[in-house]
This record gives C-alpha cells, sequence and structure tokens, in this order.
C-alpha cells in the first residue's frame, strides 16, 4: 500500500495528463479492433466495417495530432523525436480526412480491412506502453510486444496505406476533386498531391522501418545490460 501511495505522489501533473491522453486512446483503438475484427470474422464487407468504425476511427486517428504537440521541442512532454512523429501522424491523418472520407473504392477495398487489422493491434500496444510509463511502472510482455509487433504489422499498414491511395486515384481525376486551375494548360489535381505522398510513402518508409528495428535494438540491449548489473 504505502509503495503505491509514494508511486501516485511522484506522479508530476505531465505524467497524469499523460496517462490520461494515452488511456483515452487506449479505449478508443480497443473499441475499433473490437468492431472491425468482430465484424470481419463475421464476414461483413469492407464498406459494412467502414460505417461501423467511422466515428472511431476519425475522432481517435485526429486525437492522435496531439502527440506532434507534445514533441514540440518547448513543450517536450515525449521524448520522441517531432520529425518522425509528424509523419507518420499526418500520414494517417490524411488517410481519413483525404481518402477515405472523401472518395468511395477505398472503403470498400480488402486493404481497407487490414488497414485496420495492422493500425489498430499496433496502437493497442503503443497506448498500453505510454499509459504504463506514464505511471513509472513497467510490464514486460507490453514492452516486448512495443518492441516486436511493429515488424509485422508495420509493412502490413504501409502497404495498406499506399493502395488504399492508389484505389482513389481514378474517383479523384473523375470528380476532379480539388481541381485547381493553374493556367489554360494546366491544372492542378488533387491526384497529384496523392501520388506524391504515395511516394513519400515509399521513400520514407525504409528509413522509418530502419530507425524503429535500431530503437528496438538499442532497447533490448540496455535491458541485457541492466539484467547483468542486477545479477552482480
Amino acid at each position: 500500500m504505502n509503495s503505491k501511495k509514494t508511486n501516485q505522489k511522484n506522479l508530476t501533473f505531465s505524467n497524469k495528463y499523460l496517462a490520461f491522453y494515452n488511456g483515452i486512446m487506449l479505449i478508443g483503438w480497443s473499441i475499433i479492433f473490437g468492431k472491425g475484427a468482430t465484424y470481419f470474422l463475421l464476414g461483413k464487407s469492407p464498406f459494412e466495417i467502414y460505417k461501423l468504425v467511422k466515428m472511431e476511427l476519425f475522432i481517435f486517428q485526429t486525437g492522435a495530432i496531439l502527440e506532434i504537440i507534445h514533441s514540440l521541442p518547448f513543450i517536450s512532454l515525449v521524448s520522441s523525436p517531432l520529425f518522425s512523429t509528424f509523419i507518420q501522424v499526418f500520414s494517417r491523418v490524411f488517410l481519413i480526412w483525404g481518402i477515405l472520407n472523401v472518395t468511395e473504392k477505398p472503403k470498400n477495398s480488402p486493404f481497407f480491412i487490414s488497414l485496420i487489422l495492422a493500425w489498430s493491434p499496433s496502437e493497442i500496444i503503443r497506448y498500453s506502453y505510454y499509459l504504463i510509463r506514464a505511471l513509472k511502472k513497467e510490464i514486460n510482455i507490453v514492452t516486448w510486444l512495443r518492441y516486436s509487433l511493429f515488424i509485422v504489422l508495420y509493412p502490413i499498414g504501409v502497404v495498406s496505406e499506399i493502395m488504399s491511395i492508389i484505389n482513389s486515384l481514378p474517383e479523384t481525376r473523375e470528380k476532379k476533386i480539388f481541381q485547381i486551375k493553374i493556367t489554360e494548360s494546366f491544372n492542378f489535381e488533387y491526384s497529384h498531391l496523392c501520388i506524391g505522398i504515395a511516394v513519400s510513402y515509399v521513400m520514407g518508409f525504409s528509413k522509418l522501418y530502419l530507425y524503429m528495428l535500431n530503437q528496438r535494438r538499442k532497447h533490448f540491449k540496455n535491458e541485457k545490460q541492466n539484467q547483468k548489473q542486477k545479477q552482480k
């Protein structure tokens, strides 16, 4: 009892805020995964699943924008690099608001299912890990999953995101979504932006993936060293 009270007293306002934020996000993504997985197993179509998870997906993925704010140098609530945080959050927010919200085909594609089943487990583990850290505790299995599950889920998520963008291109051109006339002979089309973002996915994937693998190696190396020191 005394140790629990001591831990609670040691929690700063930042710890409590981050615990609250990550707890809310954990609940949201758990709902998305629960709905998505259940209705997928019941044989619902991708579009039916989209309609069932749309509200939670848009709320909680948009809520991740706060992570960019948390990473700002003059705020520094977390130690996550600002650039990589911005890229990861922006790509997903763009996908839901800039692709799923304005086009139909990506919602009814198998890649929407793989998107949800890649995003939600990784977010559940990630927010669980951050919640536990904010409370100044550690659960080994959650830590291991945090640094291991992405090896499979991250590539699946990226491929699903790229394919969702590709599936949207014919519709953005046909409907002339967000088309801007630049000159008499040239119009800026929304599809140009979508193609550029898809290319940036391909170019940025290896860099981010290698960064995450490097972080994994560092973490487990430090963990081994700490265990050896405790045994001495």
